[in-house]
């Protein structure tokens, strides 16, 4: 059998519900933001700790990032992992505020290229080396800034010209991009 009960406590009860409610709405929203908060700094690296100087490498549990001219730059390869790989004298003055074409059949590569680049020159490009099948592609040679990208079993970087030649795996591309940042 159910309780009679008054206007006035039924209105009582269910001011008290709706404050409960509100209550427990406001701590769920301010928590979801000092939440969100609090995980952008947890990305900065993979053992939880803010690192103390962003413009240092460091590894966030998926790539290493480092903060230049206010921009996170991620790479594939750490620093010590590439560091014996020969890079010939590059600069990023060479690249700035003029078009970058990438040659390169490695859509991840193509990708970390430009992300890392994109900043610096004008634009960046998709072309071909001399000649190729595609005719969406502008076709380049060494007269214009070119990166060159091709898988093979030993890493080594060349210049011919403005083109860089870029043999090996992702590490060597990394390598590349280290020593254009001043890095290595």
């Amino acid at each position: 059998m159910r309780r009679l009960e008054t206007e006035f406590d039924r209105e009582s009860r269910q001011k008290r519900n709706k404050l409960i409610l509100g209550i427990i709405l406001i701590i769920v929203m301010f928590g979801s933001t000092l939440g969100y908060a609090f995980s952008l700094f947890g990305e900065n690296s993979g053992s939880g700790e803010t690192p103390q100087n962003l413009n240092e490498l460091h590894y966030n549990g998926q790539s290493w990032i480092v903060e230049r001219d206010g921009r996170i730059l991620s790479f594939r390869s750490g620093l010590d992992e590439v560091k014996d790989i020969q890079i010939p004298a590059v600069s990023l003055s060479d690249y700035q505020n003029q078009p970058l074409y990438i040659a390169s059949d490695n859509d991840l590569v193509m990708q970390e290229i430009a992300s890392v680049m994109q900043g610096y020159a004008s634009r960046v490009q998709r072309a071909c080396y001399l000649s190729c099948n595609d005719s969406e592609l502008p076709e380049k040679d060494c007269s214009s800034n070119l990166i060159v990208w091709k898988a093979s079993e030993a890493n080594a970087v060349t210049k011919d010209g403005k083109c860089i030649f870029i043999e090996g795996d992702a590490g060597a591309a990394d390598a590349f991009l280290y020593r254009l940042l001043g890095m290595s």
